[in-house]
């Protein structure tokens, strides 16, 4: 994130506005959600806070190389995401949107008149619906889903 001169997000940006369609893993000392959340809305991969685990970065490099060598499976990938997003609860949709807005657990129990603790269930349910083992993970996939889902289309800048 802190790329002397320019800044990995805005490199990120200098990348999209090129057309590069390059697989991008944010790898940073000084990550918070806000980053995470504008990083994968602008199509990175992944997004890992140092110091992170060897088996996190092979797992985000594979993930980047399958996309390279597979791109006809990202629209599978995306279907198959708008599909499991379209079965969360009422509920947990209205958290998953806090969560790509980039609120906290607590500023999301305020604005949806719950507690901090029914947040934190919502998310661990809607990170096991959909099969994510990450924060990072779970807004890859909902970004994906995007692509698939127009009713996401109004929710999503790019």
């Amino acid at each position: 994130m802190k790329i002397p001169d320019i800044g990995g997000l805005s490199l990120q940006k200098k990348i999209n506005r090129l057309g590069l369609n390059i697989p991008i893993i944010i790898l940073t000392g000084y990550g918070d959600i806000t980053l995470a959340v504008e990083a994968m809305k602008r199509g990175a991969i992944e997004f890992l806070e140092k110091p992170f685990r060897k088996n996190q970065l092979m797992n985000a490099l594979k993930a980047g190389f399958d996309l390279i060598e597979q791109p006809a499976s990202t629209r599978r990938l995306s279907a198959q995401a708008a599909r499991k997003i379209r079965e969360l609860t009422k509920r947990e949709r209205q958290v998953l949107d806090c969560m790509i807005d980039g609120m906290t657990n607590k500023a999301t129990a305020k604005a949806l008149n719950i507690s901090p603790r029914t947040v934190e269930v919502h998310r661990a349910q809607i990170m096991q619906k959909l099969g994510c083992k990450s924060f990072s993970a779970t807004l890859r996939l909902t970004f994906i889903a995007e692509m698939e889902d127009t009713e996401f289309s109004d929710r999503l800048i790019w």
